[in-house]
């Protein structure tokens, strides 16, 4: 009599090449902002915040300076370690698989597409903001759409089910933007853009074919038919063969 198999837990599946790479960037940024954290002042601001202003959505900066780099670039700026880690996580976790599935162009064309909406999005909304939330989120709802009926642990204790998880935590990121203060430190709007986004590419990967027909049709109006007279010749010829028929009297 064989012995039943042992429950084996697993936290994420191999990781994906592209998530590898961004998880190290993410990291040197953070190692190196650590690093001149206390120094270098410059008209009372340290390295550490000058590298915060150049490289994170800094609304003013980007639509006055046009330094649109900022909304690639803020996703790779985090400050506080649990921030980056949980940020991490969940870039591994949801990333990955989605990048086997996908293929590593696909990945991060949706990755970059979400988070940079998101930045944009804070711009507009005069949100100074810094890291990969925004992205992220759009990883989760990407992940409850491919696979919606996958079980997550939440915290590594709640089960729930991917397609709720999506739900359940767009309508937390709601209710705290509602409620969130004039101090507050999340940026919720970003949390949401990023869903907001992810869910914008899904639906013009489902209906593309019909977008880019109607991009023809915009693009190439119809032409007028030509005014052409149709003749009938069985008309002509009936005519015809009644002046040659004889004449009965």
């Amino acid at each position: 009599m064989r012995s039943p198999a042992k429950t084996k837990l697993s936290f994420g599946g191999p990781i994906s090449p592209m998530v590898k790479t961004m998880i190290v960037i993410n990291v040197l940024f953070y190692v190196c902002s650590l690093l001149v954290r206390n120094k270098g002042f410059v008209d009372g601001m340290s390295y550490q915040m000058i590298l915060v202003e150049l490289l994170g959505v800094s609304p003013d900066r980007v639509l006055k300076d046009f330094a649109v780099w900022q909304l690639f670039s803020y996703m790779f700026m985090h400050l506080e370690f649990f921030h980056l880690l949980f940020n991490m996580l969940a870039l591994y976790w949801f990333g990955s698989e989605l990048e086997w599935t996908w293929g590593s162009k696909k990945f991060l064309n949706y990755y970059f597409f979400a988070g940079i909406g998101a930045g944009l999005v804070s711009t507009l909304l005069k949100i100074p903001t810094i890291g990969a939330s925004g992205a992220i989120f759009a990883l989760l709802l990407a992940y409850g759409l491919m696979f919606p009926n996958r079980v997550l642990y939440i915290y590594f204790v709640i089960p729930i089910k991917a397609k709720y998880a999506v739900m359940a935590f767009g309508l937390l990121e709601l209710i705290s933007l509602l409620n969130a203060g004039p101090n507050t430190r999340i940026n919720h709007a970003a949390h949401l853009s990023g869903l907001a986004f992810g869910a914008l590419w899904f639906l013009y990967m489902k209906y593309q074919h019909h977008f880019y027909a109607l991009w023809l049709s915009f693009k190439q109006p119809k032409r007028k038919k030509p005014n052409l007279k149709v003749l009938r010749f069985d008309k002509a010829n009936n005519e015809e063969d009644e002046d040659t028929k004889p004449t009965i009297h």
